[in-house]
């Protein structure tokens, strides 16, 4: 079995840059403190817009949580390295799943899919749940063995499929445990390479 070599790695396609970053490794606390990690995730950045790239950022810990007002420290940890170039960020150290807008403090789209496996408790519905930091674009409120009457307390798991269109468009499809579709987000690509929300069609309000 080999050692964990480094904390961050970046992988580019033709038109998306996806960026990694491990939140724990250097910090407790869910941070990107360390300058070396830092420079290193600023660089990404510029060179991922400067190819005319999406930039989408994939970390442990959260920016903001679901249910729950405020911003964690790591969204101006981002923020401060992204300088506008974040596109997508998605986290998985909270167990639900959503997809958020772009909001005043959170110029990105945002995603938790910490739903995969993990038997977490129901999220509420986003009508019912109390305003996040950003607004709630889809939020995974059904059961895990939903259209029964077992274990109804127990959250929906799944996980999201990123596909990427020839032209650069990106589609997410959040697909339940079963690969039944919960949900499909489409975004354009511009010609900086940035995206924006084409569309969002929730399949569990039909």
């Amino acid at each position: 079995q080999g050692r964990q070599e480094a904390s961050y790695f970046a992988i580019e396609t033709e038109h998306v840059q996806f960026i990694a970053v491990d939140t724990i490794w250097h910090s407790d606390r869910g941070r990107i403190e360390d300058p070396d990690v830092r420079a290193w995730l600023k660089a990404r950045f510029q060179a991922g817009r400067a190819a005319k790239r999406a930039n989408v950022l994939l970390t442990g810990h959260e920016p903001y949580s679901y249910c729950k007002m405020g911003i964690d420290p790591l969204n101006a940890d981002v923020l401060s390295l992204a300088e506008g170039g974040l596109d997508l960020w998605f986290w998985g150290n909270t167990h639900y799943c959503a997809l958020f807008n772009r909001g005043k403090e959170t110029p990105f789209y945002g995603s938790c899919i910490g739903h995969g496996g993990y038997p977490y408790a129901r999220q509420p519905t986003k009508e019912a749940a109390p305003a996040s930091a950003s607004p709630v674009l889809f939020a995974e409120s059904g059961s895990r063995y939903e259209g029964s009457d077992v274990r109804s307390d127990r959250g929906m798991n799944g996980f999201c499929a990123f596909e990427i269109a020839p032209d650069g468009a990106v589609e997410l499809h959040y697909r339940d445990w079963r690969g039944h579709e919960r949900c499909v987000a489409k975004f354009g690509r511009r010609e900086d390479g940035s995206l924006d929300l084409v569309r969002v069609d929730d399949l569990t309000a039909k």
